[in-house]
């Protein structure tokens, strides 16, 4: 449990970083750079299986889009 809330936390701080580049939302390289990273990350720190490591991504990009006024003021 331990391992997935640091992992989290890490996962967090990386989006944080990567929505704060201009235009971040209308780069679609971007984005999908990112998902990328995300699934590799899950990936490496073996804390999902791997088909749903994907949807798990996806579901981190919207919740940033969603969110992206909190992750970047913080």
């Amino acid at each position: 449990m331990k391992d997935s809330c640091e992992a989290v936390v890490d996962i967090v701080e990386h989006i944080r970083q990567e929505i704060r580049v201009v235009d971040f939302w209308r780069s679609r390289h971007a984005q999908d750079l990112l998902r990328t990273w995300i699934i590799n990350e899950v990936d490496d720190r073996n804390l999902i299986p791997f088909e749903k490591q994907e949807k798990l991504a996806d579901r981190f990009v919207e919740l940033a889009k969603a969110l992206h006024l909190r992750l970047i003021k913080s």
